[in-house]
């Protein structure tokens, strides 16, 4: 699955949106945190910035 991060650099208020790569929620999982999670676990957060709230949005290729 294709995912969108939406990420806010609080010192600055920049925002800026990255997209990774995970694989599917587990069942009962909160889907922003797991998403999120894995976007950290591959290094795809620059630094100072952090994820916002619920900014996660499923990519739907056509």
């Amino acid at each position: 699955m294709i995912y969108e991060v939406d990420l806010v650099n609080p010192k600055t208020s920049e925002e800026m949106t990255i997209t990774i790569v995970a694989g599917r929620v587990p069942y009962g999982a909160c889907r922003f945190e797991f998403v999120q999670n894995r976007a950290r676990e591959q290094e795809e957060i620059p630094d100072g910035f952090m994820p916002i709230g619920c900014g996660v949005r499923e990519v739907r290729l056509c």
